[in-house]
């Protein structure tokens, strides 16, 4: 069973997750998408998000990706432009004008309370590419201490007692 938020089991999120499953295994049923065809993709797909609404969960990359017929790792690297997975260009820019929309929902729901924040980061940076972020800051020490002319530089090298001077 799905675990809510305050750590119980969510008896009703878990029926849920089997009623999505048997409307998406319908909608697969009810018939093959062209994936060279835009429309029949942009309905495929507007397809998923309305048995989302009807079953009351949020639309996932994993569920998106498997209504065009993807793994979620394909359909990543189809929007990157490494595979085409046998989509015309213009089904393509449908699925990514989707995409993008799944990525505003994810952006609002974390923003407004609406995911477990760490659910959140891991779907960002599994989903939509987010990283963490870590600035290095590269401070050369040497560029503050005046540089020795090469009689200065003679001068310390003299100074020096004769032990130091003898490697090892």
């Amino acid at each position: 069973m799905a675990r809510g938020r305050n750590g119980t089991y969510d008896s009703e999120a878990f029926l849920k997750s089997f009623d999505l499953l048997r409307d998406m295994t319908n909608l697969k049923d009810a018939g093959t998408m062209d994936k060279t065809d835009p429309q029949s993709v942009q309905q495929r797909i507007e397809d998923y998000f309305q048995i989302c609404i009807q079953n009351g969960t949020r639309p996932l990359v994993s569920g998106f990706a498997t209504m065009l017929g993807l793994r979620r790792k394909e359909l990543l690297q189809v929007l990157a432009g490494q595979k085409n997975m046998g989509f015309a260009a213009e089904a393509i820019d449908v699925v990514q004008y989707y995409y993008n929309l799944l990525e505003v929902s994810w952006d609002y729901a974390m923003n407004n309370g609406g995911i477990d924040r760490v659910c959140g980061i891991f779907l960002g940076k599994n989903n939509f590419g987010y990283a963490d972020q870590q600035e290095v800051i590269h401070v050369d020490n040497r560029a503050s201490t005046p540089a020795l002319s090469m009689d200065e530089l003679a001068k310390q090298i003299a100074s020096l007692p004769p032990k130091e001077l003898e490697s090892e």
